[in-house]
């Protein structure tokens, strides 16, 4: 229940986000029956075999073209040492294809973190309507999606937000404030203000309930959260609270 009530708000912390997406990853990739057992293989096994089937073939040569003894056994067991070279030249060209392909989705998953960065942390170019809010242009937006894989086409949204700071004073709840936080339902106020008969100041963070906004989890699962103006953000259904110091 509660991981269903952190999609819904989209505020699954980065580090359950890197989580998840770590595990997707190392299932797709490692596909022996024991993982770790093949995991172990990889990075120790594998390359100790490389390295002692390579070094011990260019040994057995060098040593044994010293003398004629030794290139008269060579020369007797020419076909297995053919036949070793060649099993250690795929052992080496299969390393080198796995220590690319890491390479490979180690870039590829740097580079959706990057995507993911950029999508969580940015200013608006435009104004954007996100549920009731309008926000102008030049907000600073911070966000979460659980959906988000770091696909590079997929478009900036605001689901998921988490705070956003604006360039200039906007009317959020009844309330003139210059910085949101969604999910808790605070706001940094712009100016000195009256809010339900209370007297705030400038710079005071005004406190409000944040009622759950009720809709069809069992159909909505696994689908993408409604965005602009469909977006489930209503500040006026928020129940003020009080005022206090920043």
């Amino acid at each position: 229940m509660s991981f269903l009530v952190a999609w819904r708000l989209g505020n699954l912390s980065p580090e359950a986000g890197h989580w998840v997406a770590s595990r997707s990853i190392l299932a797709h990739m490692i596909f022996a029956p024991v993982p770790g057992l093949f995991f172990i293989f990889l990075a120790l096994v594998l390359p100790g075999l490389c390295l002692m089937g390579t070094l011990g073939l260019i040994l057995i040569f060098v040593l044994k073209r010293r003398t004629e003894a030794g290139r008269e056994s060579l020369a007797r067991h020419k076909g297995k040492l053919i036949a070793a070279a060649v099993l250690v030249a795929l052992l080496d060209c299969f390393y080198a294809f796995v220590l690319l392909d890491g390479y490979r989705t180690y870039i590829e998953i740097k580079e959706q973190a990057l995507n993911r960065e950029k999508r969580a942390h940015f200013t608006l170019s435009q104004p954007v309507q996100h549920g009731e809010l309008l926000m102008p242009r030049g907000t600073q937006i911070t966000r979460y999606d659980a959906f988000d894989n770091g696909e590079p086409e997929r478009p900036q949204k605001l689901t998921g937000l988490i705070s956003a700071r604006f360039p200039e004073p906007v009317l959020i709840a009844g309330a003139w404030a210059i910085a949101l936080q969604s999910v808790q339902g605070e706001l940094e106020l712009a100016r000195d203000q009256v809010i339900q008969g209370q007297a705030c100041k400038t710079g005071q963070i005004a406190r409000f309930d944040v009622p759950l906004i009720e809709y069809d989890i069992a159909a909505e699962f696994g689908q993408e959260v409604p965005d602009g103006p469909l977006a489930r953000f209503k500040p006026s259904q928020w129940v003020f609270r009080s005022c206090n110091p920043a």
